[in-house]
């Protein structure tokens, strides 16, 4: 008989938003009593003194219960809200890590302030960020009994009141145009937040003879019949069947304790669209087309992406970018969930003697051993296609 599995509340705290942000303003709610929540799915909106956040549940249930308001502030480390969930399930987030490791370190500290936190909940984020521009040492503001407006902290200047412990910046008369986030980089920036918590990251970077990627895209185009092709495509081809031989380049982490392997792979390319947003186009089952018909299902995949469908969901396995025409000669590929690995190609134009390769994995899952044999492969057979 299958143990019925238990579900109780489960804490959502208000996280750490950096060095001196004590409080935050809850500005809007996503989730409603009764609503079902996913991991990493946006929960509330609040606003500190630097910048309006978006934050995402650490665990997945139904949401039960808000202990705040839309419009109330209240400190960092509180209970906002409670989500039902499975406590077996429940794993504490970095954000709340790190909030409890910060506030045994300044429990010290915080004695020390005295009637400072007193003084905190009565600066809004707007006036908090004032005083940091006019250079306000926020502890020698007299204790008030009431919310202080940035006009009160003028007022507090001419009057001495208040102790001015560093130069205030010079705002300049500069023009500037505000513009809003898209959609879609919001969501890759939620998606690199998320990364950056949990893939544990390794780099590598190998050399490939150009001479030879040339050769082995022109034995590509003569096999296939195909009119046209870039150095870009036929690597990427390359890459698609080198996988074939890699099962954890093809698998995906479920949690810390398991792993799928999948049977094909999911290739990703980095595409940036018409608005300059980069986006992801996909392309399943990979490994089994030859050239020519890896060629028109990475142009369609990528036609797609171009006209604003993002196949990030699709869940990629490997990420392949490319910059070799910007006369880029390496860099460090940004590695994002739920990929393992990505590969950054570029050519040295000015000695055009090379490629170079760059390699990120996550290390949770591939080992550095395991990344040399991967590139030992793709260089062998890059090379031996160049060879024919």
């Amino acid at each position: 008989m299958e143990k019925k599995r238990k579900i109780i509340p489960l804490d959502v705290i208000v996280p750490p938003m950096g060095e001196g942000i004590q409080e935050v303003k809850i500005i809007k709610f996503f989730k409603n009593i009764g609503d079902t929540v996913n991991k990493d799915e946006l929960l509330y909106e609040m606003e500190t003194d630097k910048s309006v956040v978006e934050i995402e549940s650490p665990y997945s249930g139904e949401f039960f219960k808000w202990e705040a308001k839309e419009g109330d502030i209240i400190p960092v480390g509180t209970i906002i809200g409670k989500i039902k969930g499975e406590p077996a399930k429940y794993v504490r987030n970095a954000q709340e890590e790190d909030f409890l490791s910060e506030k045994l370190s300044n429990d010290i500290t915080q004695k020390n302030l005295g009637n400072s936190l007193n003084i905190l909940r009565h600066l809004p984020p707007r006036t908090r960020k004032y005083c940091q521009e006019k250079g306000v040492n926020i502890e020698s503001i007299p204790i008030p009994d009431k919310r202080l407006m940035p006009e009160d902290i003028d007022n507090y200047i001419k009057e001495g009141k208040v102790q001015i412990t560093k130069i205030a910046p010079t705002i300049g008369n500069h023009k500037y145009k505000e513009i809003k986030l898209s959609d879609q980089q919001k969501i890759l920036n939620r998606r690199f937040k998320y990364s950056k918590n949990n893939i544990v990251p390794i780099s590598m970077v190998a050399r490939i003879p150009l001479k030879k990627l040339y050769k082995a895209k022109e034995v590509l185009i003569g096999n296939s019949n195909e009119e046209n092709a870039s150095i870009f495509q036929a690597f990427a081809y390359c890459v698609a069947q080198t996988c074939c031989d890699f099962p954890k380049f093809r698998s995906l982490l479920i949690d810390s304790e398991t792993l799928h392997e999948y049977e094909h792979l999911s290739l990703g390319i980095a595409v940036e669209n018409k608005m300059g947003d980069l986006m992801t186009a996909v392309i399943p089952k990979s490994e089994n087309y030859n050239f020519k018909a890896f060629i028109e299902k990475m142009h369609l995949h990528i036609a797609a992406v171009q006209q604003g469908t993002d196949q990030g969901a699709e869940r990629p396995h490997v990420m392949l970018t490319y910059m070799g025409e910007c006369d880029i000669l390496w860099g460090s590929p940004l590695l994002v969930e739920p990929a393992v690995a990505i590969l950054f190609l570029s050519l040295d134009k000015e000695k055009k003697n090379y490629a170079y390769l760059s390699i990120t994995v996550d290390h949770r899952i591939i080992n550095g051993m395991e990344v040399v044999r991967f590139l030992k492969r793709l260089t062998t057979m890059i090379d031996d296609l160049g060879s024919l």
